[in-house]
Order: C-alpha cells, then structure tokens, then sequence
C-alpha cells in the first residue's frame, strides 16, 4: 500500500515563553488562571510541549499566587493516552526526557525549594507528573534552561525585575502580560524582547503571521495545504 503525505512532515518541537502577571488583575483572574493550566503552563500534546518557563507574580499580591497554587493547581489532572479528549497531561516522548525533567527537579530541592505535583503518576510509559516550583530562582536548571516536559517555576518579582528576568532567556519566543492596568501592561509589553507579547490573553498556535517563528503554519487547517 502506497501512502502519500498530504503536507511534507514537519516537527514543531517545543517553544517556551514568558507569563507577567500581576496582582491588580482582579478583573482578569478567570483568564489569568489560563495561563497556569490547561494550555497555559501544563499542556503536552503529541510532540509539542508548551511550558512557561519563568512565570513572574508581584510581591505586593500574593492572594493571586496562594490562589493559583491552592485552586487551579490544586485541581485534579488527568494523565494518560494521549489521544483521549479528557486527558490534560500527555506522555513526554522518550525515557531520557523523563530523566531530565526528574532531575530538574532535583536541582530545585537542592537549593532548598519543594516543588508541588499534581496527578497520579503511572507504572508504563514516559509520563511526568506536572509540577510547580515555588519561590524559584534564575540560578535554577528550570529557569535557566529549555525544560521539555511539564514543570513551572515561579519567581516573585517586581516590575522591573521582570522585565530583566524575562529578557535574559535566550529562547524567547513568546510571551503574556496580565494586568487590569492596559497602559502599564503596555509599557513593559513594550519592554519585553520576544517573538510576540499578548496582554491579557494568549494565541492560537494554528494562527500563521509570525514569518519562520516557533508558531507558524504547522498546525490547524494549514498543516493540510499543499
């Protein structure tokens, strides 16, 4: 049997952004959940892994920070076959990925730092239970290099700070600006040196206007157009 591909394969491997958010965004709170779940910060699909790799939170609110930990995170997440609809967490693609991401982990109990995992874990395959670093450091493997699986650190900042914090990857695809202030979400939208900056929101991957940026037309309708 002869079988044609509809599109030359392509791979999109990982991409990694930044996600500001900031105390004032009562109004925003629903939305800025988003970025911690789901899609946001744990979300593994096929051969893709979208992860925030340094989220920053003001010192000033840490009601936001304390709700994200002990709601949304806390939340159940479903961790198993990755073509089921109902699944949050997918396997990682190979055992090597899931020993990086283990030892991410240690890196940050090293440095006095005890990260929370969520979800069951599983006996067969290469599953990695998500996991939060709280109170992270940039000196941390989880922020300092492109983490392929589902970990977060969290660094709490001030504004300037993260800025310079968000500036000092070296991968910066993308990145999210949360704030019920517009015009101060737009300055340091402004600031922030990566592919895309959204403010208050997020995209969607299938969308095709970033030139040959990690996000492109690789997903969606256009991956079938020859």
């Amino acid at each position: 049997m002869n079988i044609k591909l509809a599109n030359p394969y392509t791979e999109e491997v990982n991409w990694t952004y930044e996600v500001l958010s900031f105390g004032d965004c009562e109004g925003q709170i629903e939305k800025s959940r988003a970025a911690f779940s789901g899609w946001g910060v744990f979300s593994v699909e096929e051969r893709t892994t979208y992860i925030a790799r340094v989220v920053e939170v003001l010192r000033q609110n840490k009601r936001v920070y304390a709700e994200i930990i002990t709601k949304e995170m806390g939340k159940p997440m479903k961790i198993g076959d990755p073509v089921d609809e109902g699944t949050d967490i997918r396997p990682v693609v190979k055992k090597e990925s899931v020993d990086s991401l283990e030892k991410t982990l240690k890196d940050a109990k090293k440095k006095s730092v005890e990260p929370y995992v969520y979800g069951e874990g599983r006996e067969k395959g290469f599953f990695f239970r998500p996991a939060l670093i709280p109170a992270a450091s940039t000196d941390m493997m989880a922020c300092s290099v492109e983490v392929f699986g589902p970990i977060a650190p969290v660094i709490m900042v001030k504004d300037d700070e993260a800025v310079e914090i968000a500036n000092s990857t070296e991968f910066g695809f993308g990145a999210d600006v949360w704030s019920a202030d517009l015009e101060r979400a737009g300055r340091l939208a402004k600031r922030i040196r990566s592919g895309f900056v959204t403010i208050n929101g997020g995209v969607r991957s299938e969308v095709a206007f970033w030139r040959d940026q990690e996000l492109r037309n690789r997903k969606g309708a256009f991956v079938l157009r020859a």
